[in-house]
């Protein structure tokens, strides 16, 4: 074929020959913007913070991996992380006990150093695994890490202070020494823990803080603000304090506190005038619980100087053994609390919390009917008590007593502003429910949790579904097909039948 008839050939294909060209790069392009989407997609995945990563013992592995994937994680919990082996091995005839470490811990703890920076949350649990003072200067290195990022922490009192580990040390013959002892360090967790500047929740577990096996604690008045040279926690919001049994059994005394402390001999850590022929293992790694009479300086400091950003108190150990403690008159005069868990006996304690908004009433189903009386006038007469939002009352056994059942009568006619209202149990009277649904909460009440209350029956289900303001419910599935129940359903809350 000539040059010319090519050239026109070529000419007259060219047009259509290009246009495919271009659908066929427009086709590439859009696939690489899909590509494209999809690896963005996958990169943010993951770079995005971990929700939640929980140290689980049995499965191991499967936390060191996802740690070492995290590029942040919004709250890491601990609380099931513990030593699993005895800290001090015994030479011969148990003398000169030499601390050692355990691997697994120790892996578990550098991986966590080497992880990333990016943790906003950390839940410590009781803290026992940085009891010592090995792995507490670990700890430290862990929150010098999250400083930056770290914003709500759940800590332990006795995590907070000071250890000044101890080990019985030799004379220059090389012999054992009866009483010396010598300082071997000291990790202070809460000036690291106080100074973080994005800190601004913290809930604190108060334990006992004494001595134990082989470290003493020292507190310098940290909690102190209005006396302390360096002013802690400056920038903390929001602190919620939760007193556990062993902490009020120790400082506030009450029959079971003064059982053990009679229990309590030389073997139990109190000095006698036989301890001057014991062995000297004996002498300084004997456990000395705090007794009732020596004041928590930590606690009423804490009590005392934060009350300020205090929102939430559990004190659902006190009980009115320990009505006459100075705690407890500590207690009273939090002004700013707005949520509490407590004991129904000590529920007179509100009597000035102003600001409170929520309750946690532990009930005995077996209370006399003078002490009902008495809950029964609080409540038509505590102000506090009747600007209630929340109210949870559990009550200790599966049925209540006849004898407290006009107690709900009294929350149902007092507490008119609730707007979430639980309640457990069986023996609650028919028509003292009926009176709380169709009372003066009616028209206010928002959460209803009823799941676990026997007193509910299938004549209340029409009232529960004529609550105006009604957004979440928790029934008993027992009620399901019931008359009332499709008109529940129909209201399209958030529902659950319980089980």
């Amino acid at each position: 074929m000539a040059p010319a008839a090519k050239r026109k050939n070529a000419s007259e294909a060219g047009p259509s020959e290009g246009g495919l060209g271009a659908v066929r790069k427009q086709m590439r392009l859009s696939a690489l913007e899909e590509e494209n989407a999809d690896l963005r997609e996958q990169l943010a995945a993951l770079q995005a913070p971990t929700q939640v990563l929980k140290y689980v013992e049995a499965d191991r592995p499967g936390f060191l991996k996802n740690l070492n994937k995290s590029k942040g994680i919004l709250m890491l919990d601990l609380s099931d992380l513990k030593r699993g082996t005895n800290s001090f091995d015994s030479g011969w005839y148990g003398m000169f006990p030499k601390w050692k470490p355990e691997k697994r811990l120790d892996g578990t703890v550098a991986a966590m150093v080497a992880a990333t920076n990016e943790v906003q949350g950390l839940d410590l649990g009781d803290g026992s695994w940085a009891a010592e003072d090995h792995y507490a200067q670990e700890l430290v290195k862990m929150l010098r890490k999250y400083s930056k990022t770290l914003t709500n922490v759940r800590v332990a009192l006795s995590t907070l202070v000071e250890r000044y580990e101890t080990v019985a040390s030799l004379n220059k013959k090389g012999r054992h020494r009866k009483y010396a002892q010598i300082t071997m360090g000291k990790s202070n967790v809460m000036n690291v823990l106080g100074g973080m500047s994005k800190l601004s929740s913290m809930k604190l577990i108060v334990n006992c803080v004494g001595r134990s096996d082989h470290c003493e604690v020292a507190y310098g008045g940290e909690f102190a603000t209005d006396v302390a040279k360096k002013k802690l926690f400056g920038k903390l919001k929001q602190l919620e304090v939760f007193l556990t049994d062993e902490w009020v059994r120790a400082h506030m005394g009450g029959a079971d506190a003064e059982k053990a402390e009679d229990g309590l001999g030389s073997e139990g850590g109190q000095e006698s005038d036989d301890d001057e022929d014991q062995p000297p293992l004996r002498r300084w790694t004997a456990y000395k619980p705090p007794r009732r009479d020596q004041p928590d300086a930590m606690v009423s400091d804490l009590l005392r100087c934060r009350g300020d950003v205090m929102a939430h108190l559990d004190m659902v150990p006190v009980r009115q053994a320990q009505a006459e403690s100075p705690f407890v008159a500590q207690i009273a005069k939090l002004g700013k609390l707005r949520s509490i868990a407590l004991q129904a006996d000590m529920l007179a304690v509100t009597r000035k919390m102003g600001s409170l908004e929520s309750i946690e009433l532990h009930l005995d189903g077996r209370l006399s009917t003078e002490a009902v009386e008495k809950l029964s006038e609080l409540l038509s007469t505590v102000q506090p008590l009747q600007k209630l939002k929340k109210l949870d009352i559990k009550l200790r056994q599966a049925r209540v007593g006849e004898q407290v059942c006009p107690l709900l009568a009294a929350v149902a006619e007092n507490c008119t502003r609730l707007e979430v209202f639980k309640l457990n149990g069986s023996g609650w009277r028919q028509e003292d429910v009926s009176a709380l649904l169709q009372g003066g909460a009616s028209e206010s009440l928002r959460e209803l949790h009823l799941d676990q209350c026997g007193a509910l029956e299938a004549v209340h289900l029409p009232m529960i579904a004529a609550l105006p303001k009604l957004a979440k419910a928790r029934l008993p599935s027992r009620l399901l097909g019931q008359a009332g129940a499709a008109a529940v359903k129909e209201r399209g809350l958030d529902l659950r039948w319980q089980y």
